[in-house]
């Protein structure tokens, strides 16, 4: 993260290492030999490499692991499945109380014929967490942060995901998957946000959600392997 490109760039000056720094360390890019940054920043030069979107821990190996404790969990849950991931505001995102009227509208209508595994974060308001689970209980099932945390292991459940417009890693997350990533339009998005998200598409794996759900395939993202991968071909590491 940002906070600790100081710490890093003052170890290899101190002890003559290489230095690679994830995320615009918002300091002289010279200061640490390679910075990995998302397409979404505006930073670029010969020692950076552009990821699409955020690095992340997630492959199918990953989900499928983490799914074996949640298959009698999610048994009874009708199919097809769909994975909703709920964000909240942030100061690159409104998500207003229209915009969870609007989520709470199609969520509605999406558990007539899909059986939903729901996760919000902490960002998202209480408000709409309760509402979530007074309308939907009956009908879905619901982590809103008490108990055991089904993430990722829900992926490992579903036929596509379903992703507020507000959230970088977790569209990120399920785009390394290669299920159809839906993404929820939400308001107040920042042009960094809505960069990435513009990216996203391009690459295949998201579409903005109509109101339907889709299928389509895609290569999965697998960021950290590729940059790893292109760090140990440049004998960086």
């Amino acid at each position: 993260g940002r906070r600790t490109a100081p710490v890093t760039s003052a170890i290899k000056a101190l002890h003559d290492v290489t230095a690679i720094q994830i995320l615009d360390p918002k300091m002289r890019p010279r200061a640490c030999d390679v910075l990995v940054v998302p397409h979404h920043d505006p930073l670029t030069g010969a020692n950076v490499l552009n990821t699409t979107g955020a690095l992340s821990r997630i492959t199918g190996q990953a989900v499928a692991e983490a799914a074996l404790p949640w298959a009698e969990r999610f048994a009874d849950l009708p199919m097809p499945r769909l994975a909703v991931l709920i964000g909240g505001p942030s100061k690159s995102a409104g998500f207003d109380a229209s915009d969870a009227l609007n989520l709470m509208l199609a969520l509605r209508k999406l558990a007539q014929d899909h059986g939903l595994i729901i996760s919000t974060s902490r960002r998202t308001s209480p408000e709409l967490s309760r509402q979530i689970e007074a309308e939907l209980s009956d009908r879905a099932f619901i982590f809103t942060g008490e108990g055991d945390n089904p993430y990722p292991g829900l992926l490992g459940h579903v036929d596509a995901v379903l992703v507020t417009k507000d959230s970088v890693n977790m569209a990120s997350e399920a785009a390394s998957t290669g299920l159809p990533v839906h993404i929820f339009p939400i308001s107040g998005i920042a042009p960094k946000i809505a960069a990435f998200h513009e990216h996203l598409a391009t690459h295949g794996a998201s579409r903005p959600f109509t109101g339907e759900i889709d299928h389509w395939t895609y290569t999965p993202l697998a960021e950290a392997d590729r940059i790893a991968a292109d760090l140990i071909r440049r004998g960086i590491v």
